[in-house]
């Protein structure tokens, strides 16, 4: 009796086969496919500084504080560079080297904004209030002492 009884629901039941299974998902679409993330080289470039980045507990001086991980990272690279690691020792040199033409390069084109700053006021003082000439003479002191230090390092 219990199998005409079943029989009879499924016939009135439009969604059920003859078996009683769905003859429809109820979800028709389906789970939703996890969407590919389009790796490009800026991304790739921001995870990875991001990741750098990212503080780490680590502890300093017998007390544990947070610490960004690239720190962590040249603290280790230095050590390990002065225990005699040789990939280490020239990794340290190339970077401090890459950083150092870096700083150049950003003290050589602030110079030169400089230099512009000096020549236009030269031509057109009266468009140069008192504030300008104090940056200007200030930006200079920076230049040279930031190029004397340069001299001392090298």
């Amino acid at each position: 009796m219990s199998g005409e009884a079943k029989k009879s629901n499924t016939r009135s039941d439009p969604w059920r086969d003859s078996k009683g299974r769905f003859k429809i998902s109820g979800n028709l679409a389906g789970r939703p496919r996890k969407k590919k993330r389009a790796l490009t080289v800026a991304q790739d470039r921001d995870d990875f500084l991001a990741a750098t980045e990212e503080e780490i507990t680590a502890i300093v001086k017998g007390k544990e504080t947070k610490v960004p991980a690239n720190v962590l990272v040249n603290k280790r690279l230095v050590q390990k560079a002065v225990g005699g690691d040789v990939r280490c020792i020239i990794a340290v040199v190339e970077r401090r080297r890459e950083i150092m033409e870096e700083k150049r390069k950003e003290q050589t084109k602030l110079a030169d904004m400089l230099a512009r700053a000096q020549r236009a006021h030269r031509e057109r003082p009266q468009d140069f209030t008192d504030t300008d000439c104090e940056i200007m003479e200030e930006l200079k002191v920076c230049l040279n002492d930031l190029a004397s230090k340069n001299r001392d390092n090298d």
